[in-house]
């Protein structure tokens, strides 16, 4: 039974376990899961960033499926909004920045300060 639940922690987080890097216990949304949130966001015609929104508040993830979500929007404003919102739902900050290259040089600084802030 243990190697069972061990394998349901590998598959349901990419292979990492990213519980705790944020200082709690929370994890990353399993890839069946986010990858069923990733096509509702996607089917939506109107109201994808209103979707978007409601998964991050709902749930955590890891850096790679935050960068899946704010690589759907292409507005830049949009981008930075979602990687803000989910920065303090994502379970392995430290790699965060692994973000910045989705965004201008001025979002960019505007998120480090955010970051700093919410510290």
């Amino acid at each position: 039974m243990m190697t069972m639940r061990y394998m349901i922690t590998i598959s349901g987080n990419g292979g990492y376990d990213n519980g705790g890097y944020n200082g709690s216990n929370q994890q990353a949304m399993a890839d069946y899961d986010f990858n069923q949130l990733v096509q509702k966001i996607k089917n939506q015609w109107l109201g994808k960033l209103s979707a978007a929104r409601d998964a991050i508040n709902s749930n955590y993830f890891n850096t790679s499926q935050v960068r899946q979500i704010v690589q759907m929007f292409s507005s830049e404003s949009d981008r930075l909004e979602l990687a803000k919102l989910s920065y303090k739902k994502t379970v392995d900050r430290q790699n965060f920045r692994q973000l910045y290259d989705l965004l201008s040089y001025q979002s960019q600084s505007e998120l480090d300060k955010f970051i700093r802030d919410f510290r």
